[in-house]
């Protein structure tokens, strides 16, 4: 698929964005709908990319797969480093390597950007994502990761 193109997400996007989103959410995570936060999440982006960048698949103008980075700061390298939060393919172009290409281009962007590494987490059960990770070099991490929501 050599008609698929990554690249940096732009304001012209946004609205385009909110099914995939919705989809990456609502579909795949089953999550609450948060269509108003999504548009506003996208636009805080796009005007503080100090924060985080979104990189986008588009494929003959459509949006296919996107990927989220947010920048942190890590005490134990004293470097800056990324997060990659999110990393979804529409599922009719799984398994043609869009994930994969959005994978490099967001570490392309780490390393050209000065971070001292990229780290990410996927659900226990999301082995297709896990075999992604492992054949991009991914190492699982020791540390064990807690959350708590409000």
């Amino acid at each position: 698929m050599n008609s698929i193109t990554i690249r940096l997400v732009v304001q012209e996007d946004v609205l385009k964005m909110v099914p995939l989103m919705k989809e990456y959410i609502v579909d795949f995570y089953q999550r609450k709908q948060p269509v108003e936060k999504i548009k506003q999440h996208f636009t805080y982006l796009l005007a503080h990319q100090s924060q985080g960048v979104q990189y986008v698949a588009e494929h003959k103008g459509e949006l296919i797969g996107f990927a989220t980075l947010y920048f942190s700061f890590s005490t134990l390298s004293l470097q800056k480093n990324a997060i990659l939060n999110d990393l979804y393919v529409s599922p009719s172009y799984r398994g043609k390597k869009v994930g994969e290409r959005i994978f490099q281009a967001c570490f392309t962007y780490v390393k050209e950007h000065g971070y001292g590494g990229m780290t990410w987490e996927t659900a226990k059960d999301n082995v297709v994502a896990q075999k992604l990770y492992a054949k991009m070099g991914g190492v699982e991490s020791q540390w064990k990761h807690y959350e708590l929501n409000i």
